[in-house]
């Protein structure tokens, strides 16, 4: 084949490559939307069978979001929900990944208890390690949640409204929430906390900081005796 022929031939290849380009891309064009077409509506169609019959997903999605707006959250990873002129008071989502599912024991304080804003509301107890919480402002516990302190493992999975610790009637009324954090002036405040925990125990949380910054679920079974110590020092004291 001579050096003209060679040269014709590598012209029609490329011209053949070129003219089949466009063919190519609308071929996986129409795979990706046809793929779509079929996954999408068999996502939608599994979620609404878990939303008929799964009663804590359907409370997530109908009242989760609206309960975390109206919430107000202390920067000790406590949340203060009203209800009516009393409050609901209970750990935030960070304490709940913390502690993950191994939750022996939760110590509130008495009913009849009068506390200020501040001072030790409950104890959070896994083995031989212990976190305690404040209360948000100044009130007297009226009740507690019988149900969590016999299912206290359920603290990891419960939504906000169900995982309360006690009820509080405030001293200032409820009014006094507005000292604390709204929802969204929490959520900026806690990727803060989130990336000053991802930066310490770097080594520990390893790719889940990169697929989306999530915390290690059950994060205190991970840490050491010394780590344990400064992240409590650090987060809730």
């Amino acid at each position: 084949m001579t050096s003209r022929e060679t040269e014709d031939v590598t012209f029609g290849r490329i011209l053949k490559a070129v003219l089949l380009l466009p063919f190519l891309v609308a071929y996986g064009l129409i795979v990706l939307v046809t793929l779509q077409l079929i996954f999408l509506p068999l996502f939608s169609l599994f979620q609404l069978i878990r939303f008929s019959l799964d009663p804590k997903f359907r409370r997530r999605l109908l009242e989760g979001s609206r309960e975390s707006i109206a919430a107000f959250f202390h920067a000790r990873h406590v949340w203060a929900l009203p209800e009516g002129p009393e409050v609901l008071v209970g750990p935030d989502d960070f304490t709940t990944s913390l502690v993950g599912g191994k939750v022996n024991r939760i110590e509130p304080s008495e009913v009849g208890s009068r506390l200020g804003a501040g001072d030790r509301v409950w104890g959070i107890q896994l083995g031989d390690r212990s976190l305690k919480q404040i209360l948000p402002i100044n009130g007297t516990v009226i009740e507690v949640n019988r149900e969590l302190l016999h299912n206290p493992r359920q603290l990891a999975t419960a939504p906000l409204r169900d995982r309360w610790i006690v009820k509080v009637r405030p001293t200032e009324g409820i009014e006094a929430l507005r000292n604390n954090l709204t929802w969204s002036t929490f959520k900026r405040w806690n990727e803060q906390v989130k990336d000053r925990m991802f930066t310490r125990f770097q080594a520990k949380f390893g790719p889940v900081h990169a697929d989306g910054g999530t915390l290690v679920p059950d994060l205190a079974s991970i840490l050491s005796d010394e780590e344990w110590r400064d992240l409590v020092a650090r987060e809730y004291e």
